[in-house]
């Protein structure tokens, strides 16, 4: 029994060291198996960019292409395509075609209720807002209310001490409620000047630790180590072969020539691989230019690891 029982952890530790071993080796392939890329870039009349991304002897591969105002780009392994990231020229003209119909559409609305709205809600007329009476109305009027306008032509002077009693104690309550609403903004004017100051003291405090922050040693130290760590990836991402020439030229030839020295900086990077040919006479831009590089993904994990294990580095994080 104890000899099944070693024989079969024996056989779970096999396995657990075959799959440890599988994850390893797998790991290794993902870090030191570079990325390659190649772009084409030209302008013949019109700009032409083509290029791809590929990784363990092109198994998963990124074509792209930028033509005539259009980016098409797919994502591909063992050839076949598992993300397509371009969209239909059908799609993208039935989607303009539907937006631009909405904003019409949306624009005609607003347009006919501005204009019919009104209309439509009082039935194509105004509606007085006093119903003129004709005569059968008045003989309508019954001998109650004959009886009651009598009465009201020989009380006028009570009906007019009632109305000026009434707007007596309306101009009580409207100067109430002035003052009332009067002393809420004054309160309220209290409470902004009272915010207004705390704001303020907020923000001078916030301005003096941003000045501090900036000033302080850490912080250029960290910026410093993450200047030198972006000069090394970019670097470790400049093309190792780059050909191609390219022909420009502007109106000034002034600034054609101050280009020109602009790009003579790069010439230990192309070398004679890139022909450059100036015009000083027409504005030009043609040419064609073809790049090929790689890139490692221990060379950016790398890169990270020293910056998180610099503790100025860190520091400026905690503090962002």
């Amino acid at each position: 029994m104890l000899q099944i029982l070693l024989l079969i952890l024996k056989i779970l530790g096999l396995i657990l060291a075959w799959l440890l071993g599988i994850l390893l080796f797998l790991l290794l392939i993902l870090l030191f198996v570079p990325f390659r890329y190649r772009v084409y870039a030209g302008r013949k009349g019109e700009w032409l960019v083509r290029g791809k991304v590929t990784w363990l002897l092109r198994i998963v591969s990124f074509p792209f292409v930028f033509e005539k105002g259009v980016f098409t780009a797919k994502l591909k392994v063992f050839g076949l395509t598992v993300k397509n990231f371009t969209e239909d020229e059908e799609e993208l003209e039935g989607k303009e075609v539907r937006f631009f119909r909405d904003v019409q559409e949306e624009a005609e609305d607003l347009a006919y209720e501005e204009v019919f709205g009104e209309a439509e809600r009082t039935g194509g007329e105004e509606i007085p807002a006093v119903l003129p009476q004709t005569e059968t109305d008045v003989l309508r009027k019954g001998p109650a209310e004959k009886q009651e306008s009598k009465q009201e032509e020989k009380e006028p002077s009570r009906t007019r001490k009632k109305n000026i009693f009434a707007k007596f104690l309306q101009k009580l309550r409207s100067a109430a409620q002035f003052l009332k609403g009067l002393s809420k903004k004054i309160r309220n004017l209290k409470y902004t000047i009272r915010r207004f100051c705390v704001k303020m003291k907020r923000g001078i405090r916030k301005v003096r630790e941003t000045k501090a922050f900036l000033t302080d040693e850490r912080t250029h130290a960290a910026f410093r180590a993450a200047l030198r760590e972006v000069l090394l990836l970019l670097k470790a991402l400049l093309p190792r072969k780059i050909r191609g020439e390219v022909h420009f030229g502007t109106e000034d030839p002034a600034l054609t020539g101050e280009i020109l020295g602009g790009i003579g900086i790069f010439y230990p990077v192309f070398m004679d691989n890139v022909k450059v040919f100036p015009d000083f006479e027409a504005p030009v831009l043609e040419g064609e230019l073809l790049i090929k590089g790689r890139i490692r993904l221990v060379t950016v994990l790398g890169i990270a690891i020293r910056l998180w294990m610099d503790k100025n580095v860190r520091y400026v994080y905690r503090k962002l």
